[in-house]
């Protein structure tokens, strides 16, 4: 397999990450919004935190997807 290809496929599997990332994302947005009234306070807590993580890991994946994008420029 070639460097280009391995690139290429790192590449799919960035993206893969990425799109599971924002789908979690938006459901557990979602589920916040619909549920803050009735919800614990220690489970509205988590998932803040987890909502904050979620978005650091999507500037990371962004991050890693333009470098791997400029890399396949390269080859």
């Amino acid at each position: 397999m070639s460097k280009l290809d391995k690139a290429k496929e790192r590449l799919g599997v960035l993206k893969f990450w990425l799109a599971i990332v924002v789908g979690t994302f938006l459901a557990l947005g979602a589920w916040m919004a619909q549920n803050y009234k009735t919800a614990d306070d220690f489970l509205l807590f988590g998932s803040s935190l987890l909502v904050s993580g979620l978005i650091v890991a999507l500037f990371v994946l962004n991050q890693k997807i333009n470098k791997k994008i400029d890399e396949i420029g390269e080859l």
